[in-house]
């Protein structure tokens, strides 16, 4: 699929699809770590602000301890000095709760008559109950400073405040409890210290706060707007909350899964600084809360406070500089995919023109102008290469041009464009084929002319040895007619008869002698013939690599394709006349045979004759010896002679027909030397590479020996003799 795609389409897919996902990435990561920093400093702020609020909360706690405590050791030194008196020990309750607004009461509790011994006088006074111990409650519930008895303070959970540090003789907070002020029920908490003297307890002294005191502080404080503190006693109580309903009620009352799950009051107690992350409850958004414990004095019972923070508006910051990233890298993107593109664009556009040269040179279109804008990069390069090979294939396209016009100068030298040039080697290996395969038929039609020019000059010679033995035949009639004449005549001059008979032998032998001569003169023309057959042969075989070579060319400019039209049809036209060459040979080849033949037949006729001459001289040899016997014998001598004389007759017309055979020959001999002529006269239009070695072409003419040309002149003489027997065997 991918393959389909254009380069800048590909570009734009491999570069911007890295690129989104690296920037996508790099925009969730550093959103991811803003967001893990935001809150983590979510986490430590928290902390901080918890740990802030509970140093307060703890330097407030222990101005009321230190209040209790300096009322503990000035209680203390009364009673060591023995100037115990109610009244001036009131009055410093008094002024300690009129300095300390925060202060809701101050008191003391003694042991029944450990303070002065004089319990008994003060029953049922003011500030005392029935026991008459000294137990004032100085406090400003119902809006003034009023003194108050302590109630309950022998009773288990409300007499906490008396109970617990009379029973550890160290320094307590109370947790927060209800107790009864000007007729109300005030939430407090009170700071208790032991007087011990001599290890002996003898009573308190306590500050109480109401509670409604850290409500006020805790709804001032609001971390990240929506947040929220809380104040928490050390058995897990409410002390403060923004929720009023809450307050005074215990954690593991109001979410009793919550305390489980992450220990609270276990933590409270232990006076641990911790962290919890508390889910959302009905789409509400999940919270931070720390918690920092608030050490009183030398209490071990810790109280802690606590601060919830919305993690939306921890993360609101953050989440709004994501936003801002997001656009900003969209934005960033676009003009980055826009740059991208323009550059893409920038770099595609050569190479499309170059694809757009490439179709046009595969569509054979040449006609294109060199790009002069080019570089030292990778396009410029790209783009200089194909300005070589357009170069190169123009520089080629003009030699197959020059071919195809039929200018025939095929001495062009190819240019290459490097060693693997793979067009140019086959055009230069075109080009060298077509110099050996027009060489060759160029040689091939020198040697086929000089061939006929043989063939031509054997048959004129077969014709004029024809002539004379007609000549010949002419004489021998005329000498067998007149030695009929004087058979004739034997018997009436018998001594006449000698000398002509001895004339007759004379000529006999003369004719005997000229017959073997037309006999060897017809082996001759029968070997002559047998020669032209094989050199004939010779022809037809070079018609035929003549037709072999037309076709390898065809094959070759097929190869070539559009570029080797115009030499396919030279190398028809070669082979065509190939063609036309094999046929004419075949007709030679036809007509040498068939003279091959006729002078078989003569050359039988000529044997026969040579056999009639020689016992025509043994006639002679019994005339001269036997003149007697001449007249007896005249008689058959003229019936012999008359078959001679037409023995003769048919010697003389199979000799006409040679000769007519002979010029048969030679008229075709002539006319393949002219096809021969003209082949070559097609093939001189080519300018050839001298390519070829003397030593390696040998024509036609340097192969014909003197020897073969005797060879071939024997055979016709043969030819003719044979021609003769048949006759004479008619």
């Amino acid at each position: 699929m991918l393959k389909n795609l254009k380069m800048r389409n590909r570009l734009l897919l491999f570069i911007l699809i890295p690129l989104v996902i690296v920037f996508t990435f790099i925009v969730w990561f550093v959103s991811f770590k803003m967001i893990n920093e935001a809150k983590e400093n979510a986490y430590k702020e928290a902390q901080n602000i918890a740990s802030k609020y509970a140093n307060e909360v703890e330097s407030k706690l222990q101005t009321a301890l230190e209040s209790a405590r300096t009322l503990s050791q000035v209680f203390k030194g009364i009673k060591l000095k023995n100037s115990t008196d109610r009244t001036v020990m009131d009055s410093i309750l008094k002024q300690t709760l009129i300095d300390n607004l925060e202060f809701l009461g101050t008191y003391t509790l003694w042991e029944p008559n450990a303070l002065d011994g004089n319990d008994v006088n003060y029953r049922n006074m003011p500030a005392t109950d029935a026991t008459g111990r000294y137990i004032p409650y100085w406090n400003r519930g119902s809006g003034k400073i009023i003194v108050e008895p302590l109630l309950d303070y022998e009773k288990e959970g409300a007499g906490d405040y008396y109970l617990i540090p009379k029973k550890s003789k160290r320094e307590s907070v109370i947790n927060p409890y209800l107790y009864p002020i000007a007729g109300k029920e005030v939430l407090l908490t009170s700071f208790v210290i032991p007087i011990v003297i001599e290890n002996k307890f003898y009573g308190i002294t306590g500050v109480d706060i109401a509670l409604s005191f850290f409500q006020e502080m805790i709804l001032k404080i609001k971390p990240y707007e929506t947040g929220y503190a809380f104040l928490q006693s050390n058995d897990g109580t409410f002390v403060g909350n923004p929720d009023e309903n809450l307050i005074g009620k215990n954690i593991s009352a109001v979410d009793n899964d919550f305390n489980t799950k992450y220990s609270i009051i276990e933590k409270i107690q232990k006076g641990e600084n911790f962290l919890i992350l508390k889910k959302g409850v009905s789409g509400a958004s999940d919270s931070i809360v720390a918690y920092a414990p608030v050490h009183i004095g030398e209490t071990n019972t810790p109280w802690t406070f606590g601060v919830s923070i919305e993690m939306d508006k921890v993360l609101e910051k953050s989440r709004q500089v994501f936003k801002t990233l997001i656009i900003i890298g969209i934005i960033s993107l676009l003009i980055l995919v826009g740059i991208i593109i323009l550059i893409s664009m920038k770099l595609s556009k050569p190479i499309t023109e170059l694809v757009g040269i490439a179709s046009r040179i595969a569509e054979g279109d040449l006609s294109i102008k060199e790009n002069t804008e080019t570089g030292k990069d990778e396009i410029g390069l790209l783009t200089e290469s194909f300005n070589k090979m357009i170069h190169s294939l123009k520089s080629k396209l003009e030699i197959v041009q020059k071919i195809a016009e039929g200018s025939g100068d095929f001495t062009i030298k190819v240019e290459l464009a490097s060693e693997k040039d793979s067009f140019g080697l086959a055009l230069a290996k075109m080009l060298s084929s077509l110099n050996n395969i027009l060489g060759e038929v160029d040689s091939s039609a020198e040697q086929v002319s000089g061939a006929t020019r043989q063939v031509s000059q054997a048959s004129q010679s077969l014709s004029s040895g024809a002539s004379e033995q007609a000549s010949s035949l002419e004489e021998i009639t005329s000498s067998v007619t007149e030695i009929n004449s004087q058979a004739k005549l034997n018997a009436e001059n018998a001594i006449e008869a000698k000398i002509l008979a001895e004339t007759a032998k004379q000529k006999a032998e003369i004719g005997n002698q000229q017959m073997f001569a037309l006999v060897s003169g017809m082996e001759k023309i029968n070997l002559s013939s047998e020669e032209i057959k094989k050199i004939v042969k010779v022809i037809d075989n070079i018609a035929f690599q003549t037709n072999l070579l037309a076709l390898n060319a065809n094959v070759e400019a097929a190869r070539a394709g559009k570029y080797g039209k115009g030499f396919a049809v030279v190398a028809e036209e070669v082979r065509n006349l190939a063609l036309r060459s094999g046929e004419a040979v075949k007709e030679t080849t036809q007509m040498v045979e068939e003279s091959i033949i006729n002078i078989n037949k003569g050359s039988k006729q000529v044997e026969a004759t040579a056999e009639y001459l020689q016992e025509i001289m043994e006639v002679v040899n019994k005339v001269t010896n036997i003149v007697i016997e001449i007249t007896s014998s005249s008689k058959e001598q003229s019936q012999a002679l008359q078959q001679i004389q037409e023995g003769l007759s048919q010697i003389e017309q199979v000799t006409q027909q040679n000769s007519a055979y002979a010029e048969e020959t030679a008229s075709i001999s002539e006319e393949l030397s002219s096809q021969a002529f003209s082949l070559k006269d097609m093939i001189s239009k080519f300018k050839l590479l001298k390519i070829r070695q003397e030593e390696n072409q040998k024509t036609m003419l340097e192969s014909i020996s003197p020897e073969m040309l005797g060879q071939i002149k024997k055979k016709i003489a043969s030819e003719i003799k044979q021609n003769g027997e048949k006759h004479s065997n008619h």
